[in-house]
């Protein structure tokens, strides 16, 4: 049987620790001990499901797709072929016409 924290609380201790409240703040208080314990656990529960769900979002969100590479720098330097064939036929042409 796993330990708690402060181990098994029976019907006994219960009371004693109710008796223990009522002496010390009185039956007029009582009440108002209770509305305020009881909002203070509420709002406790309620930020931890508020960090559990974003932890949650967090966990199970979608990765960004990584972007393509580009293409590497020598590819983008390197002249295409036809270009430097047009260049050189150019060249060529305005070699004979000055022969000429």
């Amino acid at each position: 049987m796993p330990l708690l924290l402060f181990g098994s609380l029976g019907l006994p201790e219960i009371l004693l620790i109710f008796a223990l409240i009522l002496l010390l703040f009185g039956p007029k208080k009582l009440p108002e001990i209770g509305k305020s314990l009881g909002k203070g656990i509420r709002e406790f529960k309620k930020g931890t499901s508020g960090i559990m769900d974003g932890l949650n979002d967090a966990v199970n969100a979608q990765p960004e797709k990584p972007k393509p590479k580009a293409a590497p720098v020598q590819k983008a330097i390197e002249p295409p072929q036809a270009a430097v064939e047009d260049v050189k036929g150019i060249v060529v042409d305005l070699e004979s016409e000055e022969e000429k």
